[in-house]
């Protein structure tokens, strides 16, 4: 078996059980036997990977409490600091994409300019593009 990326490796620990390959499972058992670290943060990972999916917002505060006793004690700060929002986030349904997409269109703007433009020159295709 190749070496999975770095990226590839979290899914498989983030994911549960039944969605691995028996490949895939082997891999991941010999990687928590390996590091006792990543025996740690795996199961608080899990959890909360299953809260923000099911979207369950009482069960947010308990799972977060539970990994501040290890390795991801920072990550869980930072989720209690803001828990208003990480509630926020699970129940509203807003998103930011149609912002996102109106910056990467403005950008794709100015690269094709190549800053050669001023900003009178610049002007005019960002409103046209609206």
């Amino acid at each position: 078996m190749r070496r999975p990326s770095t990226r590839r490796c979290a899914w498989w620990l983030l994911a549960d059980e039944p969605e691995l390959t028996e490949e895939q499972r082997t891999y991941v058992a010999s990687l928590t036997a390996r590091c006792p670290e990543i025996r740690l943060i795996r199961f608080p990972a899990q959890e909360l990977r299953r809260v923000l999916s099911e979207q369950d917002t009482q069960v947010v505060g308990p799972s977060v409490e539970a990994t501040q006793h290890n390795l991801l004690r920072r990550f869980a700060c930072g989720i209690r600091t803001g828990m208003a929002l990480v509630r926020a986030v699970i129940v509203l349904t807003w998103s930011k994409g149609p912002v996102q997409g109106r910056v990467k269109q403005l950008k794709m703007i100015k690269r094709q300019t190549n800053n050669r433009a001023g900003s009178d020159l610049n002007r005019e295709p960002v409103l046209y593009a609206a």
